[in-house]
């Protein structure tokens, strides 16, 4: 279902001289410096702004990969040192940056770190307010240790503010060729180690414990899950609850957050708001398909949801790599690649689905169409908008690969254009998009863009770029001027037989009004493109579709639009 709806009112962009910070169209460039600078990772300062930190190449032939970081204000204007400070620029690579707050204006970040030249150790910095480093230069080494230690994707961070200045992080530890361990460590507002010296154990079953994420329990603790092999071949969801001194709360090695006998993969959380967390999650079922399933468990551990997980979206094609937000209330709002119109995988959809505290789906069944427009959309990212919304962001790679975003509200509704608005667009490709709030009802996005390389994905010169994502789904200053078109109506409604579609003109425009039905296809044009002076109109519309067919009854969305500005209106049709 990709439906287009905004407020009454056409929303103008208003750019300020050249001379004035601001956000500009296209991206705000963040870091351009020589080398690649890839995987960004955006964390709101509490502010309006966003601190957006990033592993960085332009020292590569001597160091490796670096950590670098750069505050931008809610106008988009550089706060620390152009194109970032350096977090970590050791020698060997420092890979898989991921933050928290540190609830006092600035931000704690953790990474994978090679200075060792043998194995992977996991360290942790905290920058103030001005960007600069106030624990040991380069980082605290979290566990003391000769073996291999692993984050999860940034997408899904093993790292959270501990509520005092501090972080807990969660990391894979090596252990043999056939067994990884997850453990955690909490380092505290001065740097300094609170567990012991190699992190607590999480879980230490047999087999691999992989990927692990981590949300804060509102207690000085943490929930943290993980993907569990120990009983091979089959993956599940675990999880398990540590207090502020690393004490597991659960089950010793976890909770199975499903027990049924599907291969669960690609975990997405977040916390509950009472100490538990909700859990999304990719299964794969008997039929071969991917689909995606979400649970409560409380601050017990007990699951609160349907037991095996609330089905999100079951559809018979394969729903991949979720991620969630919270929608404010107890629920939750989980957006997946999507292909269910192509299930060889050459074409992939965005969708989302809401969850009310208790679990049960409230937008339309298997979710809404974010965006179904041609080509594979991937990457997607979400955040939620603070009035029970969402902001979705993803990538279109149908020829160049370019960032898209939309904004769905409460009801499921999106309100910006047909498909998304283009955030960056080039003949080079950006990707990996990273959304955080900003405070109003909008949101800071952050890629990776080779716009400045002229290259695409195996580019050598990548730079980081952000954007400011407003609720009116713009980027700048945006004023609202009289309405265009108001006080769209369908009536009857329901409707059996015939409706009408009346609309009102202010001045003369150029209007569009047409049909959908609820996967976003465009089933009848009334108005096409059609020049009307200033007035009342009224246009009939018979329930059927451009091909003279009868329709299904069903829920449909009437649109009328000119110019930048559209109304939607939701009509029932019966029979």
């Amino acid at each position: 279902m990709a439906w287009m709806y905004a407020a009454a009112g056409l929303l103008v962009l208003l750019w300020p001289p050249a001379t004035a910070a601001q956000w500009r169209p296209g991206g705000e460039p963040v870091c351009t410096a020589p080398g690649s600078q890839v995987y960004p990772f955006v964390l709101a300062d509490g502010r309006g702004g966003a601190f957006i930190a990033w592993p960085d190449g332009r020292d590569s032939a001597s160091l490796g990969s670096d950590i670098y970081a750069q505050r931008l204000d809610a106008s988009g204007v550089e706060q620390w040192t152009s194109n970032g400070v350096p977090v970590c620029a050791f020698t060997g690579d420092q890979i898989n940056v991921q933050t928290a707050s540190d609830g006092a204006d600035g931000v704690i970040m953790a990474w994978q770190d090679l200075r060792s030249g043998s194995h992977f150790d996991i360290y942790a910095q905290r920058l103030g307010p001005s960007g600069n480093p106030l624990w040991t230069p380069g980082g605290v080494r979290l566990r003391n240790s000769n073996l291999d230690q692993w984050l999860n994707v940034p997408k899904q961070p093993a790292i959270t503010g501990d509520g005092a200045g501090g972080a807990i992080v969660a990391w894979e530890q090596y252990v043999t060729g056939y067994n990884t361990d997850i453990r955690a460590q909490r380092v505290d507002s001065t740097g300094t180690v609170q567990w012991s010296q190699y992190g607590v154990p999480i879980c230490t079953a047999t087999s691999f414990q992989e990927y692990p994420t981590v949300v804060g329990d509102g207690a000085g603790g943490a929930v943290i899950t993980w993907t569990d092999w120990r009983f091979w071949p089959v993956a599940h969801a675990y999880a398990q609850r540590v207090n502020g001194a690393g004490q597991p709360q659960w089950a010793p090695s976890g909770i199975m957050v499903s027990d049924s006998t599907g291969d669960q993969r690609e975990r997405t959380v977040i916390p509950d708001g009472a100490g538990g967390a909700i859990i999304a999650y990719t299964e794969w079922v008997a039929s071969g398909n991917a689909d995606i399933y979400a649970q409560l468990i409380d601050v017990s551990g007990l699951a609160q949801w349907t037991p095996g997980g609330v089905p999100v979206c079951t559809v018979a094609a394969n729903q991949l790599d979720p991620v969630i937000t919270s929608d404010g209330a107890g629920g939750a709002i989980v957006a997946w690649d999507d292909n269910r119109t192509d299930k060889n995988g050459f074409s992939t959809d965005i969708y989302a689905q809401h969850l009310d505290a208790g679990g049960s789906p409230t937008w339309i069944p298997q979710g809404v169409g974010v965006c179904t427009s041609s080509g594979v959309q991937l990457d997607v990212a979400v955040v939620a908008d603070g009035s029970g919304g969402a902001i979705v962001a993803w990538t279109n790679e149908s020829s160049a690969s370019n960032v898209y975003a939309q904004h769905l509200d409460a009801l499921g509704m999106p309100r910006w254009m047909l498909n998304g608005v283009t955030v960056a667009a080039s003949p080079y490709a950006q990707s990996g998009p990273v959304l955080t709030p900003d405070a109003a009802d909008g949101a800071i996005i952050a890629w990776a863009d080779a716009r400045n390389g002229a290259c695409d994905r195996d580019c050598t010169n990548v730079d980081i770029f952000a954007s400011r994502l407003l609720g009116a789904g713009s980027v700048g200053v945006s004023v609202e001027i009289p309405a265009v078109h108001h006080s769209l109506t369908v009536r009857p409604n329901p409707m059996r037989g015939m409706a009408t579609v009346r609309f009102d003109l202010a001045r003369p425009e150029r209007v569009t009004v047409e049909v959908f039905d609820l996967v976003g296809q465009r089933v009848r044009t009334l108005a096409a493109a059609h020049d009307y002076p200033p007035g009342t109109y009224a246009l009939l519309w018979d329930g059927r579709n451009d091909a003279g067919l009868r329709l299904a009854s069903g829920l449909y969305l009437v649109r009328a639009s000119s110019g930048g500005h559209s109304e939607s209106r939701r009509v029932v049709l019966m029979h």
